[in-house]
């Protein structure tokens, strides 16, 4: 039995021909703010003080939901764009400035008191075997010379 294999993860299923699922909710999103707009609108004023709020939302959600720039959605293309303009253009290099952060790695004082601690005890446990091979050592020697 063979089994297919999607080719283009990263492509957005299709919902309703060429739109997505995505796309779709972005459209219905603006269009109830617009329908709500146009009807609290509509009711008081007359169709000259209406349609520029109601088109604006409307250009704009079609905006978000289907324009994409240099293979960049609007809205993504919008906030780099509005971090370009706010960022400083030049940058400058000084040696020894920045943020040092305190490594996760290194050992605290009560970690190294503990560390040395252990250290003492290896040390002593060390000595207190080699202390009784050479006793065994020694004894072994003079049992082979009688």
């Amino acid at each position: 039995m063979q089994y297919k294999i999607p080719q283009d993860v990263q492509l957005e299923d299709k919902i309703i021909g060429p739109i997505t699922m995505k796309q779709l909710g972005i459209c219905a999103i603006g269009g109830t703010i617009d329908y709500g707009l146009y009807m609290s609108l509509s009711k008081t004023y007359y169709w000259e003080v209406w349609i520029l709020p109601v088109a604006f939302i409307a250009l704009l959600t079609i905006a978000i939901a289907f324009i994409k720039i240099i293979n960049l959605t609007f809205t993504k293309f919008v906030l780099l764009l509005v971090e370009y303009n706010v960022k400083p253009k030049k940058r400058f290099w000084v040696k020894g400035e920045g943020i040092i952060y305190p490594s996760l790695i290194q050992p605290t004082n009560k970690d190294k008191e503990k560390i040395e601690n252990k250290i003492n005890k290896k040390i002593k446990k060390d000595k207190t075997n080699l202390d009784s091979i050479n006793k065994i050592s020694k004894i072994l020697d003079s049992y082979s010379k009688k």
